[in-house]
């Protein structure tokens, strides 16, 4: 582990290559509070408290924000680039009944996202399902099979 001040979390990536896939070392590295004391203010442990700061966390009400928070503390959708076409053009393909393929990612906030996702869609009456790449065949992220497999499946909106 590395220590020192205004370091954050930080990944090397090993020189030696297995296949395909890369095997990466991660070095934690610490910044200085109270840890303990956050602990007891926040009912959390020193270890969550430890990860807060190295998030760059600092004061109490974004430590309260982080842990407690509510959607009225969550940044606006709407502040997205182009996030009002986005919006029509899912609700245009929800209405012509076009199927819609969300491709996520296999890491677990990529699975999380593409569930709620999809989800969100079908309660709005989408016909909608979920692809997510295999992490050996395909890599990370969109790629042409996943595009050729929507097509052939009849797919008219991808959504990544």
């Amino acid at each position: 582990m590395e220590w020192g001040s205004g370091a954050r979390y930080q990944k090397e990536k090993d020189a030696k290559n297995r296949g395909r896939l890369k095997m990466e070392k991660w070095y934690v590295t610490m910044k200085k509070a109270d840890f303990d004391g956050w602990a007891r203010k926040f009912n959390i442990t020193p270890v969550v408290a430890r990860i807060l700061r190295n998030r760059n966390m600092t004061g109490e009400e974004e430590v309260r924000k982080f842990l407690g928070g509510t959607l009225e503390d969550c940044y606006s959708p709407w502040l997205l680039k182009d996030m009002d076409r986005a919006v029509e053009e899912i609700l245009a393909a929800i209405e012509s009944d076009i199927s819609i393929r969300v491709i996520g990612d296999y890491d677990v906030d990529g699975v999380c996202a593409s569930y709620i996702l999809t989800k969100g869609l079908q309660i709005l009456g989408a016909r909608a399902d979920t692809a997510i790449p295999h992490r050996i065949h395909d890599g990370y992220g969109l790629n042409d099979h996943l595009i050729e497999m929507a097509r052939q499946d009849g797919v008219g909106m991808i959504v990544t």
